[in-house]
C-alpha cells in the first residue's frame, strides 16, 4: 500500500448494494499498512475488522443506487451499527 500511496483498501460485495464478504474482509485487515473500509448491506460482524464502512446504496430506496434516500433505511441502519 505505501508504494502505491493507496490511504487504505476497500473491500466490497460482488456489486453496488450486495454485502463485502467477512472473511475478505478479515485477510484484507490483515494486509500491513492502511485502514480498511468496507462497503455492505449488511453490518453485522464488520466493525470488529473494518476501519470505517461505506454505505451509500444501502440507504437508498431498495438498496438501488440513484433511488432516491429512504429515510427508514438509514435508521435501520444506524440501529444496527448501534448494537454492534
Amino acid at each position: 500500500m505505501a508504494r502505491g500511496r493507496a490511504n487504505g483498501i476497500i473491500v466490497s460485495g460482488t456489486a453496488t448494494g450486495k454485502a463485502a464478504c467477512v472473511e475478505d474482509v478479515r485477510i484484507a485487515k490483515e494486509a500491513p499498512g492502511g485502514h480498511l473500509w468496507v462497503s455492505l448491506t449488511n453490518i453485522a460482524g464488520m466493525p470488529r475488522h473494518a476501519d470505517g464502512l461505506i454505505v451509500g446504496s444501502a440507504f437508498q430506496q431498495d438498496g438501488v443506487a440513484g433511488h432516491p434516500v429512504n429515510p427508514a433505511r438509514v435508521r435501520a441502519l444506524i440501529e444496527a451499527a448501534r448494537v454492534v
